[in-house]
């Protein structure tokens, strides 16, 4: 059940440290 809600929500908080890297990419 953690995991359910676990993947999800490392999707997330993947995608707001791809959001914040970005400028740092360019």
């Amino acid at each position: 059940m953690l995991a359910i809600i676990g993947i999800p929500f490392a999707r997330q908080h993947f995608k707001l440290i791809e959001i914040s890297t970005m400028p740092f990419v360019k």
